[in-house]
């Protein structure tokens, strides 16, 4: 690990104490600020870090990917399937059912989309947007998208689905 994060890429230089302190957790957001959230999912998947933590790396990294691909002739349809499933990656841990086969019913944290969605909306990507928060699965992380972007109609529609 240090010595992914010593390599001339990155340039952080710790020691081991330094590592220790900042814990891996702190290294992955700094990760994320620094603007390497590919090394930041690494890391997670590695470390085997916390969910929420793994979560908010690959929200990064699909944030990335869509202000990447925010200049190029992409269609907002193609776009939103490579950010989802960016966000759908499993973060390297399987669970496990009773029977020891692996268990994909996991999926992203709620509201992951919708994050990402909204970084879609301020980047004029707005079809991106607006699919990205179809596929979001938490109810009132999604209502809160659809305000975000000013879709009150849809943000009507799906909060009185919900209830």
């Amino acid at each position: 690990v240090l010595n992914a994060l010593r390599g001339a890429g990155v340039g952080m230089a710790l020691t081991v104490g330094q590592y220790e302190v900042l814990t891996p957790a702190g290294i992955v957001r700094r990760l994320i600020r620094m603007g390497r959230p590919g090394l930041a999912c690494s890391l997670c998947s590695y470390l085997g870090l916390e969910p929420e933590i793994c979560a908010a790396a690959r929200c990064a990294r699909a944030a990335a990917v869509l202000n990447a691909a925010s200049g190029k002739d992409y269609s907002e349809a193609d776009t939103a399937e490579v950010v989802a499933a960016l966000l759908a990656e499993e973060d390297g841990r399987n669970s496990f059912d009773d029977a020891g086969g692996a268990n994909k019913t996991r999926g992203p944290a709620p509201g992951l989309y919708a994050t990402v969605a909204l970084a879609a909306h301020r980047s004029g990507r707005t079809g991106v947007a607006q699919k990205l928060l179809n596929m979001e699965q938490d109810q009132e992380s999604r209502v809160k998208g659809l305000l975000a972007i000013e879709d009150w109609s849809r943000a009507a529609k799906v909060a009185s689905n919900a209830q």
